[in-house]
């Protein structure tokens, strides 16, 4: 609709969140939101706990390093090689996403980036009853959160965690994109 009244009207209409170095920062302050809430929703520390990171691109990565920064045990489930190969190489176990319900056994703790149905009942079965899931995937989600109460899984969907969790930053953040965008253009 935006788009749409934009062309109407003849003005430009450009979306700073599609600009990489906006989506590159915004992972910091998703990470470290990631980071409080699973202190929060956790009765044990993060080091020397297992913890499965679902996806690794920007914000997979952001949580991954800071996560095993702690002393967390991080496995990351990627379904590309060159992501398996890139959290290889930044110190956590790497498993293709098709082992995902066999690797999901014994783990208490999940934070998913993946914007797909990957934490299915299968999935969230294998976890078990008390494990915590922290989904940061755009909507839907890629959590059968409806499967995650029937089994006693804790489920938050985690939108919004820049301005949520460092508004200040995040403000920065976008103020900096926009400035680009307007340079970029000689509007400034």
């Amino acid at each position: 609709e935006a788009a749409a009244a934009a062309e109407a009207a003849k003005v430009s209409l450009q979306d700073y969140f599609e600009r990489e170095e906006l989506a590159q920062l915004n992972a910091i302050p998703t990470a470290e939101g990631c980071i409080g809430l699973l202190l929060a929703n956790r009765s044990k520390t993060l080091w020397g706990q297992p913890v499965l990171v679902l996806g690794y691109g920007r914000i997979g990565q952001a949580v991954a390093r800071r996560l095993a920064a702690l002393g967390a045990r991080v496995t990351v489930a990627a379904r590309k090689p060159g992501q398996q190969a890139m959290a290889l190489a930044d110190g956590c176990r790497a498993i293709p996403l098709g082992q995902l319900a066999t690797c999901a056994a014994g783990q208490d703790t999940v934070v998913n980036t993946i914007p797909a149905p990957v934490l299915t009942y299968q999935v969230l079965a294998a976890l078990g009853g008390g494990a915590l899931v922290v989904d940061l995937a755009s909507l839907p989600g890629g959590t059968d959160f409806d499967a995650a109460r029937q089994l006693g899984v804790q489920a938050l969907h985690a939108l919004s965690l820049p301005a949520k969790c460092a508004p200040q930053t995040a403000g920065e953040f976008v103020a900096r994109a926009v400035l680009a965008m307007l340079e970029e253009r000689g509007e400034l």
